[in-house]
């Protein structure tokens, strides 16, 4: 099976075969979506899909796939699609997955091969028979899929009595609960959703559930009630240690779960935990890669970028400008280790060093990228005195966009026209 680049190639070529598409939406700086291509992607499983999908790669940061993107509200990175011949969405899988959870989910969508419209109208007539396995699907596929609302208006439309023996079972409930979490702006409302969401089985997301909590109770961290606080790390911490940094059933997310801890902890006013947790990741991947010279981050990228992120959280800087020096050597085609060390350097104060990295990610970076880069670029020329280079290169990556990424593209031109004043 090979991945194309066309959705429209794709969905015509599944009209034709009576088939699916499975679309996969990634970046060049997403280090999640390369976990998933070296560990579930190349798995011999995905083959056994070869004759019921049509598979298609979109780049976000391209015009193509930032348009599709916006179409089916595609938040998270990597983020799978699959759709019907005619585009309709059948469900999507978001983020880091193992191999047997991404596979298992895949072939439940394949199997059902119904949009959350046709298994809702399946039961409309006949809500007594609709069981708790369906309707916890068709909510949970409305809250991924970004749409609290289509999950409580489905909900609501049911005839009481059917939906009070739906929310019995608890995994319907939770799944309402997550639904009612993100539609609520009661701070109250919120906590207590919030609550049963920790003594609810959540699996691995639960650091989501969390991050989607806490700025609904308290926009202010420091004003987040202690007791819900103590409650949130007493359920992450074996969370964290079991199945993020130990030997329990693995969740592929193990960046978030330990940074939303490591948050917790600062909160809480226990600094010390916070670089432990931070200190004891960092050694994880460590160990986990055989050590951190060139070949072994070329060969576990995935690791190698989060111990970057665990590094930038512990704010090591002198740790991470080393391991962005052994990166931007590990993977030299790659423009968003040059930026993400030009960035850094530039947050040091130190534009002429980092400038010859912004050079260098400007000869690769390609859509939106390109622009944000020349923005960092004429920053740096800014600086060091040269206004009028900073001119031009915002003026070569306006031309080289055209029509596209509107937003950044008005940045740019504000900062040229600041820049001549």
């Amino acid at each position: 099976m090979e991945w194309g680049e066309s959705l429209d190639g794709a969905l015509r070529a599944a009209e034709q075969r009576q088939t699916l598409v499975l679309v996969d939406f990634y970046a060049p700086w997403c280090y999640s979506c390369y976990f998933m291509d070296e560990n579930v992607l190349s798995q011999p499983e995905l083959a056994e899909f070869d004759t019921q999908l049509e598979f298609v790669k979109l780049d976000a940061d391209a015009p193509a796939g930032a348009a599709a993107m916006e179409r089916w509200k595609i938040k998270f990175l990597p983020s799978y699609l699959l759709l019907n011949s005619n585009g309709e969405e059948i469900g999507r899988i978001a983020g880091e997955q193992t191999a047997d959870a991404f596979y298992s989910e895949l072939s439940r969508l394949t199997l059902s091969a119904a949009t959350v419209v046709q298994l809702q109208a399946r039961f409309s007539k006949a809500p007594e028979l609709l069981q708790a396995g369906l309707a916890q699907r068709i909510l949970k596929a409305h809250v991924d899929q970004q749409n609290p609302q289509g999950a409580q208006d489905w909900l609501d439309g049911l005839p009481d009595s059917q939906r009070q023996r739906l929310l019995q079972d608890d995994a319907v409930r939770t799944q309402a609960n997550r639904a009612a979490l993100r539609l609520t702006d009661d701070p109250a409302k919120a906590e207590a959703i919030g609550r049963k969401l920790l003594r609810a089985e959540t699996g691995c997301t639960l650091p989501y559930e969390v991050v989607t909590m806490n700025p609904r109770i308290a926009p202010d961290p420091a004003r987040l009630p202690a007791d819900l606080r103590t409650a949130q790390i007493e359920v992450l911490e074996p969370f964290v240690q079991n199945r993020l940094l130990g030997d329990g059933p693995a969740c592929a997310d193990q960046r978030t779960g330990v940074l939303v801890l490591s948050g917790l902890y600062k909160q809480a006013g226990r600094d010390d935990a916070s670089a432990a947790l931070l200190k004891q990741a960092q050694n994880t991947l460590i160990n986990a890669m055989g050590g951190t010279d060139i070949e072994k981050l070329r060969a576990d990228r995935w690791r190698a970028d989060n111990l970057r992120v665990f590094y930038a959280a512990a704010d090591d800087t002198d740790a991470l400008l080393a391991l962005n020096d052994k990166l931007i050597e590990a993977f030299p085609q790659d423009y968003v280790y040059p930026y993400r060390q030009a960035r850094l350097l530039l947050k040091a104060e130190r534009p002429a060093d980092a400038l010859p990295h912004l050079e260098t990610a400007a000869q690769r970076a390609y859509g939106v990228n390109r622009l944000r880069i020349a923005g960092h670029h004429a920053q740096a020329l800014d600086v060091l005195g040269n206004k009028r280079e900073a001119i031009r290169v915002l003026n070569a990556a306006l031309r080289a966009n055209k029509k596209f990424f509107p937003e950044e593209a008005a940045k740019l031109r504000e900062q040229r026209d600041a820049l001549k004043t």
